[in-house]
Order: structure tokens, then sequence, then C-alpha cells
């Protein structure tokens, strides 16, 4: 997750196609479960932008080595994937757009 200043927040998340990564707005989205994995952190980088990931995610020039076919970059990738998905997430909520 990346938030700026100026309001917008970006997520990374699984396209569809479950193979490859994507950043997309959050206004498209709907939080089901409050949950933080303890793999990530938060740091507030220049400009005040805030970002959320695991630690090595947040490594300059990490992303660029994952983009551009780094094989341990993308070891790393789904070495974090597979931790955040093994987090316990909260009860579920009920939803509250429902009737």
């Amino acid at each position: 997750m990346t938030a700026y200043p100026d309001r917008r927040v970006d997520l990374q998340l699984h396209t569809d196609d479950g193979r490859s990564l994507g950043l997309f707005d959050s206004w498209g989205f709907r939080t089901v479960d409050g949950s933080v994995s303890a793999t990530c952190e938060a740091r507030i980088g220049k400009g005040g932008v805030l970002e959320f990931a695991p630690p090595e995610w947040l490594s300059p020039g990490f992303w660029e080595n994952y983009y551009d076919g780094d094989q341990e970059a993308a070891k790393i990738v789904q070495t974090e994937l597979s931790k955040i998905a093994a987090f316990p997430l909260e009860p579920r909520i009920s939803d509250l757009t429902a009737p």
C-alpha cells in the first residue's frame, strides 16, 4: 500500500491472471478485513508518502529488479506473499451494506 498526502492510496494486488502484480487506486475496493500482516512495516518517504509492505519490498530498486526479471526478487515476492496469505485474519464482520 502506498498513501500519498493528496489522499490517494494505491494498493498492490494480484491481477486477474493470479501470476502478476499491479497497482490499483483504492477507490475501487472495499475493506472486508482489518487485519495487518506482521510481515509488513510502515515507512514514510519523501514528501510524506507512506508505504506499507514487507521490508524487502521497500528497498530502493526492488520493484525495478523484480520487473526486470531478477530471480532473487521474484523469490522474495513469492515468499512474502506466502507469509501474508498465511497470516490469520480477524473473524469476518457482517456486510454492513446488506439488508
